[in-house]
C-alpha cells in the first residue's frame, strides 16, 4: 500500500499506540486525527489518503452509519475499522454492510490483530473472525445504510419525545402501517437495535435532533393511584 493512511482516533493517548503498531507493520506516512464533520472532509480532500483507518468508537454507537455518510461523499475510499475497545461484534459487522473494507480487532488476540493489519498493508480485505461469524450466520448481506429522508427524520424527533406510533400517525396523517415501516427503516438506516434509548443517544450524537428539542410528551400520562390495604382487626 502506497500514499498516505489516515487515522481517526479521538483517544489522544493512544495515538502513541497506533503510530507503533502500524509502523511496525510497514504503514508509512501516517496522519492522526480527531477532527470530524466538516473538517475531516476538507482533510481528506487535501491529503488525498490511500487509505483511512477509523477507531470503531470513533463517533460510539454511530461509526458504521457515519463510515456509510463518508463514503456517500468519497465513493472511491478504502477505510478499515479498528476496535481496541469492547465494541460489540453484532455492531461492527454493520461495517462491513456499510461497505467498510476491513475490520480488525484487538480483543481477539494481537496475533489476530497482527494478521488483520498484514493483510490491509499489502491491499487485502481483512475481517475478524467472530465478526466474519456473525456475517457467514446471514441469509444476506443487509443494504448499505442511507441518509434518513426528511420524514423519517421528523419521526425520529417525535418518538425521541415519546410519541406513540398512533399518535405520530395522527399528527403527519400517515397510516399507523406506514409509520410502523419507517420506524423499522429508521432503526436498520442508524445500525441499532429497536430500543428507545438507542435511538435517542444515536439521534443526539448524529444532531438529528438537539438537546432543547426533546421534551416529554405527556398525552397518555396517567397517574395510577395509591391503593393500600389494611388489616382487618379480628374479632
Amino acid at each position: 500500500m502506497t500514499g498516505n493512511t489516515l487515522i481517526l482516533s479521538r483517544e489522544k493517548n493512544l495515538h502513541p499506540f497506533y503510530v507503533e503498531k502500524l509502523k511496525l507493520k510497514g504503514f508509512r506516512d501516517l496522519i492522526i486525527t480527531d477532527v470530524d464533520k466538516d473538517g475531516l472532509y476538507n482533510l481528506i480532500r487535501e491529503i488525498n489518503p490511500s487509505h483511512v483507518m477509523v477507531e470503531a468508537s470513533f463517533y460510539e454507537c454511530c461509526t458504521p452509519y457515519m463510515m456509510s455518510e463518508l463514503l456517500n461523499v468519497f465513493p472511491e475510499l478504502n477505510i478499515s475499522a479498528v476496535n481496541v475497545f469492547k465494541y460489540p461484534d453484532n455492531l461492527a459487522k454493520s461495517f462491513i454492510t456499510n461497505g467498510v473494507k476491513s475490520y480488525v480487532n484487538i480483543l481477539e488476540g494481537i496475533d489476530e490483530f497482527y494478521i488483520g493489519l498484514d493483510k490491509i498493508k499489502n491491499g487485502k480485505n481483512y475481517i475478524s473472525p467472530n465478526v466474519k461469524y456473525i456475517l457467514d450466520l446471514l441469509p444476506y448481506l443487509p443494504a448499505p445504510a442511507y441518509s434518513l429522508t426528511p420524514k423519517q427524520i421528523e419521526i425520529t424527533k417525535l418518538l425521541c419525545c415519546g410519541f406513540k406510533e398512533k399518535e405520530i400517525a395522527d399528527i403527519l396523517f400517515i397510516s399507523r402501517t406506514t409509520i410502523h415501516k419507517h420506524k423499522k427503516e429508521i432503526y436498520a438506516i442508524l445500525n441499532i437495535s429497536s430500543n428507545p434509548h438507542r435511538l435517542i443517544r444515536t439521534a443526539l450524537k448524529l444532531e438529528i435532533v438537539k438537546q432543547d428539542e426533546l421534551y416529554f410528551n405527556p398525552a397518555n400520562f396517567e397517574i395510577s393511584k395509591k391503593t393500600t390495604t389494611r388489616n382487618k382487626r379480628r374479632k
